[in-house]
């Protein structure tokens, strides 16, 4: 009875290592780890990008708009748009 449990378990260890061979192949071939990994990196530099530009574009676009430039804040979208313009670039509502 022992030796059957032991036989088992070492056909059960063998499975399961072919198994991940057999995976990590598949993930190979379809280059799924690489995807994986470009991905991460376009998200953590996307990520970062976004934190920059969105404190550097409300702090320039306070600035831009207050300076009597050429340019205004739309009420709708809190973007910047031309002065000139009627719609707004960005969500195309009337802004006057």
């Amino acid at each position: 009875m022992g030796n059957l449990i032991g036989g088992v378990l070492v056909v059960l260890v063998i499975l399961f290592v072919v198994f991940l061979i057999l995976r990590e192949l598949m993930c190979w071939y379809w280059k799924i780890n690489k995807m994986v990994s470009l991905l991460e990196e376009i998200q953590s530099s996307l990520s970062a990008r976004n934190s920059t530009v969105s404190v550097a574009g409300t702090a320039a676009g306070a600035a831009s708009a207050s300076s009597g430039s050429d340019w205004e804040i739309c009420p709708f979208c809190g973007e910047q748009s031309l002065k000139i313009k009627t719609t707004c670039e960005i969500c195309g509502k009337q802004k006057r």
